[in-house]
């Protein structure tokens, strides 16, 4: 039986790894996917929470401006009730 050099474990152990990189590219690829599609959905929700956030609180204001219109108006008819 042979001995097993230093050259041949190098040899060795540089086939499986060329070998396996397609396969390790892969995986990486299969990952980083998985990632993307995690923080695109987490942007997606973000953006909608965002969105409704934005028109509560237009639709507060908006309720804002009109009970400041109201109140005006009613002073205003008070005054013309009251001269």
């Amino acid at each position: 039986m042979k001995a097993v050099t230093f050259q041949d474990a190098v040899s060795a152990v540089e086939g499986v790894l060329i070998a396996a990189a397609p396969v390790m590219v892969a995986v990486a690829i299969a990952k980083l996917r998985e990632i993307h599609m995690m923080v695109n959905s987490r942007l997606t929700e973000l953006i909608e929470v965002t969105q409704k956030a934005s028109k509560a609180a237009g639709v507060l204001e908006g309720r804002d401006d009109v009970r400041a219109e109201i109140a005006a108006q009613a002073a205003a008819a008070s005054n013309q009730v009251n001269t």
